[in-house]
C-alpha cells in the first residue's frame, strides 16, 4: 500500500510539473502522456510514462515514433523511476534508443525566512526572460520556444529576479499547482555565485508560494549537478524519484 500511495503522490507531482511547464499540445494515451512544444526542451517534447498498462512494446514505440514524426521531432521517451518499466527500458536500448540526462525530482518543505530578504522584482514573462538570458549568458533568439511555454502557464506564477545593490544577480520561476510549488529555471550570474543568492531567492519564492496556498516545494535537477543538489539538500529538499530519457 505504501508503494501504491507513493506512486499516486509521484503522479501528482508529474501532473503539477506538466501544468507548470505546459506543452503546446498534450495527449493522454492509456498511461502515456504525449507532449509537444515545437522542440523546446525534452520535458515538453516527449512521451511521458505514468503507467505501462498492457502495452505491447513494438506497438507502443511505433505509436510514439509516429506521433513525433508527424510533428518533425525525434522520438523521445521519458521514464520516471516509479514506473515499472525495466523491461521496456531494455527493449528501447535494443531498439536503438540512447540513454540521456538522468535527473532527480526533489521535494522539500517551504522555508520560513529568519532574516530580512533582499529585493525581489516580479516581472512579466518577456521581461523575466530578458533577465534570464543575461544572467545565463545565452542568446535571446534561442529562447523563443521558452517564452511560448512561459506565456502558456495558467497557474499562479512568479517570474522572480533577485536584486542586490541595484544589480540583477539571480532569477527563477515559481509556479503553484494543487498546493505544490514548482521551482524552475533557477540561475545565478556566474560572477555572483557562492554568495547565498540562490538560497535567498528560494526563500522568497517559498514565502510567495505559501501565500498562494502551497504546502511543499519541488524542483528538477540533472543528476550530475552535484553543487546544486548539495544546496537543495541543505535547504531541506530530498530526492523523491528520478527519471531519464530514451532518444531515438
Amino acid at each position: 500500500m505504501r508503494e501504491e500511495g507513493e506512486a499516486i503522490q509521484f503522479e501528482q507531482l508529474e501532473c503539477a510539473a506538466f501544468s507548470a511547464w505546459p506543452a503546446l499540445e498534450q495527449q493522454e494515451l492509456n498511461g502515456i502522456v504525449l507532449r509537444f512544444a515545437d522542440g523546446y526542451t525534452k520535458r515538453a517534447n516527449s512521451a511521458n510514462l505514468l503507467n505501462l498498462h498492457d502495452w505491447q512494446y513494438p506497438q507502443l514505440t511505433q505509436k510514439i515514433a509516429a506521433y513525433f514524426s508527424q510533428r518533425q521531432q525525434p522520438s523521445i521517451i521519458r521514464i520516471p523511476s516509479f514506473v515499472a518499466a525495466e523491461e521496456f527500458d531494455q527493449y528501447l536500448a535494443r531498439d536503438g534508443y540512447q540513454y540521456l540526462d538522468k535527473s532527480l525530482v526533489m521535494q522539500g518543505p517551504l522555508l520560513i525566512a529568519d532574516s530580512p530578504l533582499k529585493e525581489i522584482e516580479q516581472k512579466s514573462a518577456r521581461d523575466w526572460l530578458t533577465s534570464f538570458v543575461r544572467l545565463s549568458h545565452v542568446e535571446l533568439a534561442q529562447h523563443q520556444g521558452h517564452l511560448a511555454i512561459l506565456e502558456r502557464v495558467k497557474d499562479n506564477i512568479n517570474f522572480a529576479v533577485l536584486i542586490d545593490a541595484g544589480e540583477e544577480v539571480a532569477c527563477a520561476i515559481g509556479v503553484v499547482h494543487n498546493h505544490h510549488l514548482g521551482i524552475f529555471d533557477l540561475v545565478t550570474h556566474r560572477d555572483k555565485r557562492r554568495n547565498g543568492y540562490a538560497k535567498q531567492l528560494l526563500k522568497s519564492l517559498h514565502q510567495w508560494g505559501a501565500s498562494e496556498g502551497a504546502s511543499s516545494s519541488y524542483l528538477q535537477v540533472v543528476a550530475n549537478n552535484i553543487g546544486a543538489i548539495s544546496l537543495y539538500e541543505k535547504l531541506g529538499y530530498a530526492e523523491r524519484y528520478h527519471y531519464w530519457y530514451r532518444v531515438k
